[in-house]
């Protein structure tokens, strides 16, 4: 089985915070982990967000920052191409998303053509969550389960 994960949740990964602890366990779960290239700089942002607003020490910061960079390589990630371009234009016709969410749907989208199953979405953004109810998908916030 696969599932999506948009930045919101990853980050849960490498922050304790609601939801940390669900995804642990998806790490440890065997699935095969789908991200978007973009999901990288944003998880990145996110740990610098809380390492400036006090939320992470430095030393916290730097051993997220370390342990992203090493299980991002286990992680399979879905390239932003000119199909997914085409994607994304054909979602912010429908919805006015913001741009880099516009992506992540887009990216789980052409995952479950691919792979030809319905993927789990892992989000804990409410915005972006609602968009991928309404395209079918299943979503997970980790922060609820």
């Amino acid at each position: 089985m696969a599932v999506y994960l948009d930045s919101s949740a990853l980050v849960k990964r490498y922050v304790k915070e609601p939801g940390s602890r669900e995804m642990k366990r998806l790490f440890g779960g065997g699935e095969a982990l789908l991200v978007s290239a973009i999901g990288w700089a944003e998880c990145l942002a996110a740990l610098s967000r809380k390492r400036h607003d006090g939320t992470l020490s430095v030393r916290s910061h730097d051993r997220a920052c370390e342990a992203l960079s090493d299980e991002w390589k286990s992680m399979n990630e879905i390239a932003v191409t000119s199909e997914i371009h085409q994607s994304v234009r054909d979602l912010l016709s429908q919805t006015p998303l913001r741009g880099m969410d516009a992506i992540h749907l887009a990216s789980a989208l052409w995952a479950e053509r691919r792979l030809e199953e319905s993927l789990p979405f892992y989000c804990s953004d409410r915005k972006l969550a609602a968009a991928a109810r309404a395209l079918g998908f299943a979503v997970v916030d980790p922060a609820e389960v």
